[in-house]
């Protein structure tokens, strides 16, 4: 059964952000996207337990053609003359929507929640830039995280990605290529309902398609992608990568009433399968999104120290 303190939304009679396959006209990505974060941000103020203080500062990271922000968070609690594990974390919004303030409780709670330095990444979004740059950005932004560990305070063995959504995507594509590159790859993994192919029907995408906060996926894709070649790379849809055993321990949450959930659910049997360490959360009463959503779900609170002790373990020294 849906969890009942999401009825307000399903279904919503009006929302600008969920008909985007209508939207065509040049500027409307604009105007859908000032919407989408102006939900979010009215979701964040409707939440009873003020978020955690932690230390942030703002940093530009190198990509090329020019620089991509990213938000630092260091826990208080951290000791100045130790190295601490770090969390790369990339946003989710079906590579169109998100920014660092759309995904800053998430951070936050995560910080203060682990011994870790969260950075966050505002990866360039499409239609701006299509498949593969917004991915080529998230492992530009891990290589520059790992090359400025002793700046950061930052201990570069013991480095995680985390993602949600079209994040969590993107999150998976880092820990990827970094193995093939040669480069030292995350430690551990944690993707919350991610996007896992491209070419998916499976039964949630038809029974979740509309009404359950996630109405645009076949729009977003599109957006994303440059050709449509480009969903059948693995890159792109990570349960057609054939060497998912070189992928590091992987924590895959999953929500009942979520589109992706049964391609995250395949996805994690797949890596299972290839005989990588891999863990699976699934609450039957969430829907996409669920992690956002601390303004209508108190109980969100619970779910992400979860996954902060999730991280701590797998960061521990």
């Amino acid at each position: 059964m849906l969890h009942p303190a999401l009825t307000p939304l399903i279904n919503p009679p009006t929302d600008v952000g969920r008909d985007l396959e209508d939207l065509r006209p040049e500027g409307t990505i604009e105007e859908a996207r000032e919407a989408f974060h102006a939900e979010v941000a009215a979701l964040d103020a409707m939440a009873i337990m003020p978020l955690p203080d932690v230390n942030i500062a703002e940093a530009e990271i190198p990509v090329e053609g020019g620089t991509i922000s990213c938000r630092v968070y260091h826990p208080h609690a951290l000791k100045s003359d130790m190295a601490a594990p770090a969390v790369l974390y990339l946003h989710g919004g079906g590579w169109i929507f998100g920014n660092l303030e759309t995904h800053d409780d998430i951070c936050r709670m995560l910080a203060h929640h682990t011994p870790c330095v969260i950075v966050s990444v505002a990866y360039r979004l499409a239609p701006g830039v299509h498949f593969p740059v917004p991915l080529e950005d998230s492992l530009a932004a891990y290589c520059w995280l790992r090359d400025k560990a002793a700046e950061l305070s930052i201990d570069n063995s013991r480095i995680a990605v985390a993602g949600d959504s079209a994040g969590a995507n993107l999150a998976f594509g880092v820990s990827r290529l970094a193995t093939r590159a040669g480069i030292e790859p995350p430690r551990f993994q944690l993707l919350l309902y991610p996007v896992c192919d491209l070419i998916a029907l499976t039964t949630s995408r038809k029974r979740y398609a509309r009404g359950y906060w996630l109405d645009s996926l076949d729009f977003q894709i599109s957006c994303y992608i440059g050709s449509e070649a480009d969903r059948n790379d693995p890159r792109a849809s990570p349960r057609l990568a054939r060497d998912l055993h070189i992928m590091p321990p992987t924590r895959i949450v999953t929500a009942g009433y979520d589109p992706l959930c049964d391609e995250g659910i395949a996805l994690a049997e797949q890596l299972q399968n290839a005989g990588v360490i891999t863990e699976r959360v699934h609450f039957p009463q969430y829907i996409h999104g669920f992690a956002s959503l601390r303004g209508l779900l108190p109980e969100v609170d619970d779910v992400l120290r979860e996954q902060a002790a999730a991280l701590s373990r797998w960061l521990a020294a």
